[in-house]
């Protein structure tokens, strides 16, 4: 109770120093290891209301289980109100870019903050059948029947490891006497378990994340990880994304390259064309409009671009090239490269912005 009192008297001490108020009404009090009579009691004293965990502070879902499902729907529900279809209607095509970026850049890092990947040390904080340690599955997920039949599903690794000297023993128990097959799974779980990450006693467990190198923030280390569920368009999608370009380029680039360019044979494909509407060229009415037809392959276009003369890929790479050049020249001026140093070094260009930005 003296302590309650004294962080009340410090807190008024604040309103009188700094002029500000705060308000009880709307803080809440929450308690941990303490009854239901002393929690209601310390509530009064500070004129709050009294909650038990979890409960929301700044968004985040504090004291919250992250294995259940119910944990992440205000979260996803919050994702579909930031992207919520209407606005797309009132929004450029930029403007659209601008807001899916700051949503999804912005607000899985910030509720990552709270949910972290748990590293052993001393295994006491480290569920055993529920936290991934050092590994990418759980043994709940790997081993299920075992884990229904363990008459200790909550313990952690300290609970249930026996330390002798520099080998570990794990004596895990069952509610009642294992099947054979299930005892074959008893013998591959103990594999498993054989190559257990070692031990820290003098250390409590600490949350890292498994991706991360040294001196690379917390930021670019989740961005880099989700990028990696891409696979192989990860590498291309960098070639689409490049900040120094204007950002109807950039987003016309993705259209491209996730072939969404409204040509006649898109649009069919969603139903704006009938079946039997025409899908060539307007230009030559030879070919289908296709995205590879309009930006490398319509002869007209080409007649265009290369005046008269046939395409040639070579020709293309380097005009691409130039314009890069020549945007990214305008928008920085303190570009150290020329045109021909983007024309004969491209790659070694590309890797030199992207490390700087």
């Amino acid at each position: 109770m003296s302590e309650v009192l004294c962080l009340k008297r410090i807190l008024r001490c604040f309103e009188i120093a700094l002029g500000l108020k705060i308000n009880y009404h709307k803080s809440v009090f929450c308690g941990i290891g303490l009854s239901d009579l002393d929690l209601h009691e310390f509530a009064l004293l500070l004129n709050c209301k009294a909650q038990r965990l979890p409960l929301n502070y700044l968004g985040l879902p504090l004291g919250a289980s992250p294995r259940r499902k119910k944990t992440w729907k205000p979260i996803i529900d919050k994702f579909k109100m930031r992207l919520a279809g209407w606005k797309k209607r009132f929004l450029s095509f930029t403007g659209r870019l601008t807001l899916v970026k700051a949503v999804l850049s912005s607000l899985p890092v910030y509720f990552m903050s709270l949910f972290k990947l748990p590293e052993v040390g001393n295994g006491c904080r480290i569920k055993f059948w529920h936290d991934k340690w050092g590994r990418d599955i759980s043994f709940k997920d790997e081993f299920p029947r075992l884990f229904q039949l363990s008459n200790d599903k909550e313990g952690s690794i300290r609970d249930l490891v026996e330390i002798r000297g520099s080998s570990y023993n794990w004596p895990l128990t069952f509610k009642r006497h294992l099947f054979e097959w299930e005892k074959e799974e008893l013998l591959r779980i103990n594999g498993v378990l054989r190559g257990a990450p070692a031990f820290n006693l003098q250390v409590n467990d600490l949350a890292l994340w498994s991706a991360a190198k040294p001196g690379q923030t917390l930021v670019s280390i989740f961005y880099n990880h989700t990028n990696l569920a891409l696979g192989p368009n990860a590498i291309f999608s960098r070639w689409v994304w490049i900040n120094y370009l204007s950002p109807k380029v950039q987003f016309f680039g993705w259209l491209a390259w996730r072939n969404k360019v409204k040509t006649l044979v898109f649009l069919q494909q969603l139903g704006n064309l009938d079946r039997d509407s025409s899908t060539l060229c307007t230009f030559g009415k030879s070919q289908q409009e296709s995205i590879e037809h309009v930006l490398i392959f319509c002869p007209m276009r080409n007649e265009c671009l290369f005046q008269g003369s046939q395409l040639q890929l070579q020709d293309l790479h380097e005009l691409i090239i130039t314009r890069l050049a020549f945007w990214y020249k305008a928008a920085s001026k303190r570009c150290p490269f020329s045109i021909n140093d983007f024309l004969s070094s491209f790659p070694q260009i590309r890797y030199c912005l992207g490390a700087s930005s």
